[in-house]
Parts: C-alpha cells; structure tokens; sequence
C-alpha cells in the first residue's frame, strides 16, 4: 500500500551541508543521478532538525521531500556500494527515519504536491493511503 502512495525525485545536486554535513562528501555525492522515492509532498520538516550523527540542532528550515532511508539505500546500493557500505557501517537505515533532500537539490519526477502541512514523518503517507 504505501509504494502507491510514494513520489518520485531525481538527486541533482550533492545533499546540503547543514543536513549531511558528518557524512563524507564522496558518499553524499553518490546519490546525485539517484531517482528515489519520497513521500509524496514538498513542504517544511516539522520539529526540530538535527544532524544525522552527532544530533547537534541544526538552524533555519528549507523546503524540501523526505525520502525513507531504507529507500534510499535501496536506490544507492544499486549505483555505489561503497557508498552504501559506508552508510551502512554508521547504523543506516535507521528504521522509520528519512533522509531530507531540499527543493533546490532535486527535480520531482511524479506523485510530489504541495504540502499543506508540515511534512512529519511516514505516518501521513499512512493516513493518506487510507482515504
């Protein structure tokens, strides 16, 4: 049900510092070209945003899609196992946590909308899929 309900993106530019900054430039370069699935709106994370491995707050929003994690080291493994190795190493994926890639780093392909409300987590997949 929820692979109905998922978008589709293309990695255009290397994911931004503020989100990727731990992970090496090497491996976040890995998925430029990816097409990866997303949850099927563009918005502004909701809560607060932190870095993905030391947990430090990170400042300002952007808007941008949420891919699942699982996902998207599905779609890396098939174009970098090197870097999917690195990811996996460090404890990725992490079950039910996304990775955020921002509006100015990708291009939708299909099933990505407006979001009028705040992009949280895959529970609004789940409540949309539903209806």
């Amino acid at each position: 049900m929820l692979e109905k309900t998922l978008g589709l993106v293309t990695v255009l530019k290397i994911p931004d510092l503020k989100a990727f900054g731990e992970i090496p430039l090497d491996v976040r370069g890995a998925f430029v070209g990816a097409t990866l699935r997303c949850l099927p709106y563009i918005g502004y994370p909701c809560g607060e945003d932190y870095r993905i491995l030391n947990g430090r707050k990170i400042p300002g929003k952007k808007r941008g899609v949420l891919v699942p994690q699982v996902l998207a080291l599905e779609a890396l493994s098939r174009r970098d196992m090197n870097a999917t190795a690195w990811l996996m190493f460090h404890l990725f994926p992490q079950a039910g946590d996304n990775f955020f890639f921002a509006e100015g780093e990708i291009d939708i392909v299909h099933d990505v909308q407006e979001s009028p409300i705040r992009v949280v987590d895959l529970r609004i997949v789940e409540q949309h899929a539903v209806h």
